[in-house]
C-alpha cells in the first residue's frame, strides 16, 4: 500500500509539471504575439515621423523677438564734427531659427513666404551689408536706428551710416574696432592700443632737445594720463601704436567704393 501511494504522488506531481509547462509555453507565445504587434505599431509610427521631419515649420516674421540694438552716437566735442559710435555692449541674441515640430497631430497647412526684399541706402549707398554679430550684436536692428534717426537728423544719420560700413568692412578685413568718430569727411575708428595725435609745431624740451608739441590725443580707451605726457615728451607708451591724425583719417566713400 505504501509504495501504491508513491506512485500516486508521483503520478499527481508530473501531471501538475505538464500543465505547468503547457501554461508556461501558452503564455510565452501569447508575449511574443503582443511584442509583434507592438513592433508592427512602432514601424508605422517611425515612418510617420521620418516623413515629417520632411516638412519643416518656418516661424512667420510676426513671431520673431526683435531687440532695439542700441547703437547710440555721442554729441560732437565743441569745436569740433566728431560723431562717435561707442563700443558695443554684448547682448544675447537668438539666431532666426527654423523649427521641426513632430507630433501625432494633423499638420495645419501654411503660407510660402517670400523671400525677404534687400533693403537699401535711404542715402544712396546701395544694398546695406550683412551685419557681423560680434560686431554688433543687434544685428541688422542698427540699419533700423539709422534710418529712425534719419526721420529727426539726415545728415547725423547719414554719418553713422557710414561709419558702421567703414567698421563692417574692417572686420571683414581683420582689424578689430571698439567705436569710432567722424570730422571734417574723415573717420577714425577707435582700435585697440591704437592712439591718433594731431601734433603741433616745435619747441625744446628740458634738455634743450627739439620736440613737437601735443594739440589732441584720443583713442579708444586705455590710456593713462602718464602715457598722454609720455607722448607730449616725444615717447611711445609701451604697448602702443601711435598715428598722425592728419593723415590717418578714413575717407569713407573711397574705403567703401561708393564715389561721391
Amino acid at each position: 500500500m505504501k509504495h501504491i501511494a508513491t506512485g500516486k504522488v508521483w503520478i499527481i506531481t508530473f501531471i501538475v509539471v505538464v500543465f505547468f509547462v503547457i501554461g508556461c509555453i501558452l503564455w510565452s507565445q501569447r508575449g511574443i504575439r503582443i511584442a509583434n504587434e507592438e513592433l508592427a505599431a512602432t514601424a508605422e509610427r517611425i515612418q510617420k515621423l521620418e516623413a515629417r521631419k520632411l516638412k519643416p515649420v518656418e516661424r512667420s516674421p510676426d513671431q520673431i523677438e526683435i531687440k532695439d540694438s542700441g547703437t547710440t552716437a555721442a554729441a560732437p566735442v565743441t569745436g569740433e564734427e566728431a560723431v562717435e559710435v561707442p563700443p558695443e555692449v554684448p547682448d544675447t541674441v537668438s539666431d532666426t531659427e527654423t523649427r521641426m515640430e513632430i507630433n501625432d497631430a494633423p499638420e495645419a497647412e501654411t503660407e510660402d513666404i517670400p523671400d525677404e526684399v534687400s533693403r537699401e541706402s535711404l542715402f544712396g549707398f546701395g544694398a546695406y551689408p550683412e551685419v557681423p554679430l560680434g560686431l554688433f550684436p543687434h544685428g541688422e536692428e542698427v540699419w533700423d536706428e539709422i534710418e529712425n534717426h534719419a526721420e529727426r537728423d539726415s545728415e547725423f544719420a547719414k554719418n553713422i551710416e557710414l561709419i558702421v560700413r567703414v567698421r563692417i568692412k574692417l572686420w571683414e578685413l581683420g582689424t578689430e574696432t571698439v567705436g569710432a568718430s567722424s570730422e571734417n569727411g574723415l573717420i577714425y575708428p577707435n582700435i585697440p592700443n591704437v592712439v591718433y595725435v594731431e601734433w603741433g609745431g616745435w619747441k625744446e624740451d628740458k634738455n634743450g632737445e627739439p620736440i613737437r608739441t601735443v594739440k589732441r590725443i584720443s583713442s579708444g580707451g586705455g590710456l593713462s594720463d602718464g602715457d598722454k605726457e609720455l607722448i607730449r615728451q616725444g615717447g611711445t607708451p609701451p604697448g602702443w601704436t601711435i598715428m598722425d591724425r592728419n593723415t590717418a583719417g578714413i575717407n569713407p566713400y573711397t574705403f567703401l567704393e561708393l564715389g561721391l
